[in-house]
Formats: C-alpha cells, sequence, structure tokens
C-alpha cells in the first residue's frame, strides 16, 4: 500500500520532524508512522509547515513541507484556506510519479486536503480526529458548533470513507452523529498504552527537582489554556495548609509556562512547584513512578494520553469528572474523580490521599491492572488502524480492476 498523509505538525512530534530531537509527545502519531514502515508500505506525509522537516524517515517514510511559502504567507488572508489548497498541490505534485492507494487526512487541515485529493486522484480517503472540543464548548447544536467553530467542524462535514476517532472522553462521537456520520463508517478507539510502562528495569535517569521525603503532584502535558494548569495551583495552595511538604511538578511546554510562572510567584509557591519543561516521551514513565499523585483537571475530558500511562505505570491518579472521563477513571477504585463544581473539596482529597501510602498504592495497582484487561496495546492499536487503512485501499484497487 502507498499511502498519502496529510496532517498538522503536531508539536509533540516538531522537534524530531525537523530533525533537532526526539519525540516529545503524540504518540499515537509517530507509532502510526512506524507501525506503516513495519507492516512494509510506503507513506508520503505532508505536514503543515513551511519550516525545512525532515526529506524521509526511512527508505519507506517520507515527509514534506505542505505551506504556502512565508515571503507570500505573511502578505495573505485566509491562511488556513492557503495551506489547504498548499498541501493539495504538494499531493498533486507527487502523483505525476507515484500512484497512490489512499489518501488519509488528520484533523481539520488534513481532513480538507484530503477530500479535495482523494476527489481530485480517485482514490479513497479517510479522516483521524483525535477527539474534539466542539461538543464541551457548543452542545448538541450543529447549528452552535457551525457558527462558532467552524473550521474545527470541517472533518464531520466533508464525506469520507472511514473517520476514526480517538476516545479521549471529550464527546467527538457525539459530534460525528449530529452531522450524519454513518455508524459503519465510524470508529472510536481509545487510544494503546507501553507494554514497557510496567518494566521498571528500563527507567530512564531524570532530573527530580524534589528533596528526600517530600510528597509529590505531577501534571504532565501541554501547559495550556484550556488544559485549565492553573489549578494544579490552586489545589497545591490548599494542601500546603496540611501538608507544607508537598511539591508540585510541571513536565511540559506552552504558551501558559510564564502565566504560571508568575502566578507561583505572587503567591509565594516558587520554592514548591517545579517547572521541568518537554522531555522525550520515553522519560516520561520515570515521572509517573517517581510521584506520588497525577493530576488531570482538563475542563473537557481527562481520559487522555497521559492519564492512560499514568494508570498504566501503577500511578494514583485524580482527574476532573468531565466529560466521559469515568469510563477509566473510577471513582475509588481505578483513581479519585472530582467535580468541577466543588473543587473547594480537592485539597482535603489530595491531602488524606498523600497521608495514606497504602490507598494511593492499592488504587495504582488497580488502575494498572484495569489498563491491561481492558486496553489495547500501541503495537494492538496502530496495527487495528493499518488494517482498516489496508482494507480501503484494496476495495480501491477492486474497483478499479
Amino acid at each position: 500500500m502507498r499511502m498519502l498523509c496529510v496532517a498538522p505538525l503536531f508539536s509533540g512530534i516538531r522537534d524530531f520532524v525537523l530533525g533537532r530531537g526526539e519525540p516529545q509527545g503524540m504518540p499515537g502519531f509517530y507509532r502510526f508512522l512506524h507501525g506503516m514502515e513495519a507492516k512494509g508500505h510506503e507513506l508520503h506525509v505532508i505536514f503543515r509547515t513551511e519550516e525545512q522537516v525532515m526529506p524521509k524517515i526511512s527508505d519507506q517514510v517520507f515527509l514534506y513541507a505542505g505551506n504556502t511559502p512565508a515571503r507570500w504567507r505573511h502578505r495573505l488572508r485566509g491562511k488556513f484556506c492557503l495551506d489547504v489548497l498548499s498541501a493539495t498541490s504538494v499531493g498533486l505534485r507527487l502523483s505525476r510519479r507515484l500512484s497512490f492507494d489512499v489518501v488519509y487526512g488528520h484533523l481539520a487541515y488534513g481532513a480538507a486536503a484530503g477530500f479535495l485529493l482523494g476527489r481530485l486522484l480517485g482514490i479513497r480517503n479517510a479522516t483521524r480526529q483525535y477527539g474534539s472540543l466542539l461538543y464541551g464548548q457548543y452542545g448538541p447544536s450543529r447549528w452552535r458548533i457551525l457558527r462558532g467553530n467552524t473550521k474545527a467542524a470541517l472533518p464531520f462535514l466533508l464525506p469520507a470513507d472511514h473517520w476514526i476517532i480517538t476516545q479521549d472522553g471529550t464527546r467527538a462521537d457525539r459530534v460525528a452523529r449530529l452531522f450524519g456520520t454513518e455508524e459503519t463508517k465510524l470508529h472510536i478507539w481509545l487510544n494503546g498504552f507501553d507494554q514497557e510502562s510496567g518494566d521498571c528495569d528500563g527507567e530512564a535517569p531524570i532530573r527530580w527537582p524534589l528533596p528526600d521525603g517530600a510528597k509529590s503532584l505531577l501534571w504532565l502535558g501541554r501547559l495550556q489554556g484550556w488544559k485549565r494548569p492553573d489549578r494544579a495551583i490552586n489545589l497545591l495552595q490548599g494542601v500546603l495548609q496540611t501538608r507544607p511538604d508537598t511539591h508540585l511538578v510541571f513536565v511540559g511546554s506552552g504558551d501558559w509556562v510564564p502565566k504560571l510562572e508568575s502566578a507561583a510567584r505572587e503567591l509565594g509557591l516558587s520554592g514548591h512547584i517545579h517547572f521541568m519543561g518537554a522531555v522525550p516521551h520515553k522519560h516520561v514513565w520515570s515521572y509517573y513512578r517517581r510521584c506520588d499523585l497525577f493530576l488531570s483537571l482538563l475542563d473537557y475530558s481527562n481520559l487522555s494520553n497521559t492519564v492512560i500511562e499514568a494508570m498504566a505505570s501503577g500511578c494514583c491518579v485524580v482527574a476532573l469528572n468531565e466529560g466521559d472521563t469515568g469510563l477509566l477513571v473510577r471513582d475509588g477504585q481505578t483513581g479519585f474523580l472530582l467535580d468541577k463544581k466543588s473543587l473547594e473539596t480537592a485539597p482535603a482529597l489530595v491531602s488524606r490521599l498523600l497521608d495514606d501510602d497504602r490507598l494511593r498504592t492499592n488504587v495504582g495497582s488497580q488502575a494498572q491492572t484495569f489498563v491491561q484487561r481492558h486496553l489495547p496495546s500501541w503495537d494492538e492499536r496502530i496495527a487495528k488502524e493499518i488494517t482498516l487503512l489496508e482494507n480501503l485501499a484494496a476495495s480501491r484497487k477492486g474497483l478499479s480492476g
């Protein structure tokens, strides 16, 4: 199978694609790249960027920059539409020397360019969504969604042969159904987990900033507004009233870092809050195992990669009960859930958990067992995705034959 893929340049793989370092997130995407290679397929990926990307990862995985050149972009309006047309142009140029079986569009940019390329090249197209904030922001109303964010709704509006959507608890499946997606074309899948997450022998050395004996709260992920990392600081402030030995560790980067650093200084908490920056994904397991509690306090869902990884590592999770978080984090069994309307009770819960080592260990162990029993490994999860695309390519060949 020879596939054409169109995707944004995800922040978690940006340095990797630009040849500057290792992946720091988005395991589902970069594992897909390597999964395609392992299956012997040829993959050509057009990214939404004007920067110089690596020409290829291997002899089977090739990368391209798909944006309108910078010398033109700053003079023009409607950059999203221009970037979609530019990616389409790159795909058409590639098709002059290569015959593609499937085009696979990720998020709005990829879905739009993938739809155009599918029609222009006469091949099947599939759409990939990593959840969606639309349901949480606008509710079950097509009109409100379209009026509020038409661009984000594009993947659900444009025809495709399959929609593969991450079940991250944001209820993207409900958005797809609101826009009439056929059930036979809709695939709602949980992310996988790393089987090596339970292997302490392979733990990577990290810089752990806490003094010996201190208790730790961990926040791992992008530090940006809708993820509400500020809630972790407010929670720490309350916990310190009864547990003055508690520290908060932020692992990740994002545009909210200056704001969070400023808040820590203003509240006099700088000595208890540590910003570690972004780290290679292979190092995250060491942070999960070192912390006492993992926090996930996002606005719309807390069924993310990081929650799955923390649970798979045997870490005790405290999460906000928003979206479909309860599918994995079952209160008092595989973690602890907080109600957004009564966050004032959170410091008491966290203090109680920090006091009870046995309870944290037992719940973390139950979380690890739950993930191992009910979630696929990443290899299994990616194999299912590739098989679906292989079948799509085979159906196209059957029609053309």
